[in-house]
């Protein structure tokens, strides 16, 4: 387990960040607009939909494993706790005593802030004499700490003590919040130290991890703007971990920027430089010319944040939950091609995303960049065990055939492809190497390669989210241009041209989806005209039946019922010949 806690730590090599922070960068700056994000494009709830994710697919909300959120958050209580132990993170606390009032005033106004929203939200009638305390704390001017550096292993057991108690009291269910809320402020203003990030990390995770996210929301919010604390190798996983709880997608989307340098507020609080002192020293000088691991933005040279698997995984899982697939999947697989461990949950998590969602241009994504790579998929199946390859390999076939490129026998046409950007050569070799990946398995684990034929409903449902994906896009246009601070004569032009050229896109996938309906109208017209057929032939065999055993048990004695029938010809074996020559008689 320690050897677990330490590796999803652990940093990446500069190459690996390197690649990971310019796709990171891509990521942010063609984000969708936030009214996108805020309500993206989904398909429709309706029975279609779930026969083909349950039947069809194999994916539902159980097997689907989208909401991870108890097991990451265990990863992150498991490795904040191996982080207050360990002697190789480093610190940045403070040094003089103008440096400790300054932190102390922070932690005093945290505190208040804490107490002000547990009085706000909380309706117990319990009494909560640390909340009282708490407050008389603040009357007498609490906190008052020394600096850590007089006796840096008192100060260390403090941190730990203060941070179990405080787990402790988060997780008592016996009490309110507002007396839980008391107890870490209590906690906090009492200490003869102050706090560090290691206490701030607990408290996130654990108020998240009991869904008290509005003071985790001060927490962070103390860390980014009213402190200097230095962030250790969990807390941005802890912050994107918070942000995707309380889906706030526009603070998680500036949690990125300011991991790769684009956020001017408060960067990742790694370090930074005023552009004139970099200027003035040669050492500072250098160091800001290292463009790779830092950026320029505005008056300040920003430090990029160091990464490790846990802030990855973090970042991938949110970008599913905001459904921001394809993103992902780019990130995924830029993380994949340059050897960055992911755990086999989370690359699981990636695939059945796009099949959960039904979401066509995801699947494209996934299907260009594994072909386009040639060894991507020898490194997926050997980053995985058997079951692991064989959820893959399913879902693998799946998004060929959601994408209309499943069947060994289907052939696609190669202007379909040129629209697709996918080579016919590298497709091939990619089926080939799934089957082989398929035959290595255990016979109890070989998946199903053919899907049947349901890909008509399936483009309905595709073509129906496609025209809202438009339509929000278009929405979100206007907003952005229409009220942008420009001339009118401006944006009146780019109004009219951005919505019609948004126009003749809605009018293509709309011509494109009548036309599926109308295919669907007629197949359900022969299977209507096949069932009423097959029920008429069904009720003729049954009366047949039950003549031949009425006359097997009755007397052999011609009635006139008989004769009428034999006259006419209306027998049991005329109805059997009727059905093999399918006429009908009405």
């Amino acid at each position: 387990m320690a050897y677990w806690v330490e590796s999803s730590i652990e940093r990446l090599t500069d190459d690996q960040m390197d690649h990971a922070w310019n796709c990171l960068r891509d990521i942010y700056s063609n984000r969708p607009y936030f009214k996108e994000m805020h309500k993206p494009a989904r398909l429709r709830r309706s029975a279609l939909r779930a026969g083909l994710q349950r039947d069809f697919y194999n994916c539902t909300e159980t097997t689907l494993g989208l909401s991870l959120r108890n097991r990451a958050t265990g990863g992150l209580r498991l490795s904040a706790a191996y982080e207050e132990v360990s002697d190789q993170i480093t610190r940045r606390d403070p040094l003089s005593k103008v440096h400790l009032e300054n932190f102390g005033k922070s932690i005093r106004n945290m505190a208040e802030k804490l107490l002000l929203r547990a009085n706000a939200r909380s309706s117990d009638t319990t009494p909560s004499p640390s909340y009282d305390e708490a407050m008389r704390l603040l009357d007498s001017g609490y906190p008052f700490y020394q600096l850590r550096s007089i006796d840096m292993e008192a100060a260390k057991l403090n941190t730990v003590r203060i941070n179990q108690a405080n787990r402790v009291a988060i997780n008592h269910r016996g009490i309110g919040t507002k007396e839980k809320i008391g107890r870490v402020c209590y906690n906090l203003l009492i200490s003869a130290y102050p706090p560090d990030m290691h206490t701030f990390n607990s408290l996130m995770i654990e108020l998240d991890g009991v869904h008290l996210t509005a003071f985790s929301e001060q927490i962070i919010h103390s860390f980014f703007f009213e402190t200097y604390l230095k962030p250790t190798p969990t807390t941005f996983a802890a912050i994107l971990s918070h942000y995707t709880l309380t889906r706030n997608h526009g603070k998680f989307m500036r949690t990125i920027a300011s991991i790769v340098g684009l956020d001017p507020k408060s960067g990742a609080k790694v370090r930074r430089f005023h552009i004139d002192a970099a200027l003035d020293d040669p050492m500072y000088r250098r160091w800001a010319m290292n463009t790779r691991d830092r950026t320029l933005l505005g008056d300040y040279v920003y430090e990029h944040l160091p990464l490790n698997r846990l802030v990855v995984e973090e970042i991938l899982r949110g970008l599913i939950h905001f459904h921001m697939i394809p993103e992902a999947i780019t990130f995924f697989t830029t993380c994949i091609r340059r050897n960055i461990a992911i755990t086999t949950t989370t690359i699981k998590q990636v695939f059945d995303a796009c099949v959960w969602t039904l979401d066509w241009s995801a699947g494209v994504k996934l299907l260009q960049e594994i072909s386009k790579h040639v060894h991507l998929w020898k490194v997926l199946m050997k980053l995985c065990d058997y079951q692991t390859r064989a959820h893959l390999i399913d879902r693998t076939y799946s998004i060929f055939d959601m994408v209309g490129m499943g069947g060994a026998s289907r052939q696609i046409p190669a202007e379909r492809l040129a629209e697709l950007e996918l080579s016919s050569n590298k497709l091939l070799k990619l089926k080939a190497k799934v089957t082989r990946s398929a035959s290595g398995l255990p016979e109890y684990l070989q998946p199903t390669r053919e899907r049947g034929s349901l890909e008509l409903d399936e483009d309905i449902e595709s073509l129906w989210k496609e025209i809202t994906r438009v339509r929000k896009t278009f929405a979100s246009i206007e907003s952005k241009f229409l009220k942008y601070p420009l001339t009118l004569e401006v944006r009146a032009w780019m109004a009219d041209r951005i919505g019609h050229d948004a126009l003749e896109r809605s009018d293509l996938l709309f011509t494109e989806i009548q036309e599926s309906l109308e295919q669907w109208d007629l197949i359900e017209q022969n299977s209507n005209l096949q069932r009423r057929r097959n029920s008429v032939v069904s009720e003729r065999l049954h009366a047949g039946e039950a003549t031949r055993l009425e006359n097997e048990t009755r007397p052999h004695t011609p009635l006139l019922s008989d004769l009428v029938a034999r006259s006419t010809g209306w027998g049991t074996q005329n109805v059997v010949m009727n059905v093999k020559v399918g006429t009908n008689h009405e």
